[in-house]
């Protein structure tokens, strides 16, 4: 108390200094005059006053001092993974069962399809809810049978989403200001969730890929040659055929584009492969198959697009191995 009348003392009088130090004395006269046990609105942050007591109800941790963020995601897996379909911060300390009902209409709203039935933690009721009777609460026996009884089992898989979008996606500790800024961090998080499950099938799609790419390639190398050595007048069709060999094998693929780190005694040192987008190819007329096989699964890994510009010379033969 005796800092803040020695400031309101040497300030009185002067309208700019007043005004600069308002906010600053407000927040330092709340902070001294709140107790411990009190009703109503208190100050937990000085940097972010919009930060609330949220009561955990565990042994470990009774409390925590934030704001509550809700998350929706799907029930059953989608081929990519659990993606989040909703989110939102929710400053204020809202009571849980009332804000049910402006996140299934939000999340009908972001997706256009109606919600059937909705799972959630126990502690969730649905009060309000458009449709009340179908919000199950995990733990719940009355009402739960057949097809609802095997879908409320993967409720729990929320958690590890959750657990993700902390370490990862930054949602255990904020950056940004203002309860803007919660709602912004809340969403990028989810946002940079869902891109991380798309890269992770991505790059499954892409191994499927290039192994189709890999298994074509030698299925029709002795053909191919073939009509090489028929079109260009070039090389020898066994040679041809080891240089299929050689590029459906050896050619590196996603495998070889993991990231990359270095530690020591002047720093973190890490490198991630990026595309470059699109790739011009020229192909030679000795072996433009098996070259166009390199460049594409090399390019493809990367994830670039590729440009082939075969020679006059063995433009069918080409435009047959692209195919």
């Amino acid at each position: 108390g005796r800092i803040i009348r020695n400031i309101r003392r040497k300030i009185e009088g002067d309208e700019g200094l007043e005004e600069v130090f308002a906010v600053a004395l407000s927040r330092a006269a709340q902070i001294r005059g709140q107790k411990q046990r009190q009703r109503g609105w208190k100050l937990y942050s000085w940097h972010t006053p919009e930060t609330k007591c949220i009561g955990k109800g565990k042994a470990r941790t009774p409390y925590k001092f934030g704001v509550k963020v809700s998350l929706t995601s799907t029930n059953r897996r989608a081929k990519g993974g659990q993606f989040i379909l909703h989110t939102k911060a929710l400053p204020g300390n809202p009571y849980d069962g009332h804000t049910l009902k402006d996140v299934i209409e939000e999340t009908e709203a972001l997706t256009g399809r109606e919600i059937e039935r909705a799972y959630v933690r126990q502690r969730l009721p649905g009060h309000k809810a458009p449709n009340p009777w179908w919000v199950f609460k995990s733990g719940q026996m009355r009402g739960v049978h057949g097809q609802i009884k095997k879908e409320l089992r993967p409720r729990s898989a929320i958690k590890p989403v959750i657990g993700h979008c902390k370490t990862d996606g930054h949602l255990g500790r904020y950056f940004l200001k203002g309860c803007l800024g919660d709602h912004i961090n809340a969403v990028m998080s989810a946002v940079g969730y869902n891109l991380r499950l798309i890269l992770k099938w991505l790059r499954k799609l892409l191994r499927k890929i290039i192994a189709a790419i890999r298994e074509t390639g030698m299925a029709h190398a002795k053909g191919i040659a073939q009509r090489t050595l028929e079109e260009t007048g070039m090389g020898r069709v066994p040679h041809k055929i080891r240089k299929f060999e050689v590029v459906t094998r050896l050619t590196p693929g996603v495998e070889d584009l993991e990231p990359v780190a270095w530690s020591g005694d002047h720093g973190l040192t890490v490198v991630e492969p990026a595309p470059f987008g699109v790739a011009a190819a020229i192909t030679p007329s000795t072996h433009p198959v098996p070259t166009i096989i390199n460049n594409a699964i090399s390019l493809i890994a990367a994830g670039n697009s590729a440009v082939f510009n075969p020679p006059p010379a063995a433009k069918n033969i080409s435009a047959l191995g692209l195919h």
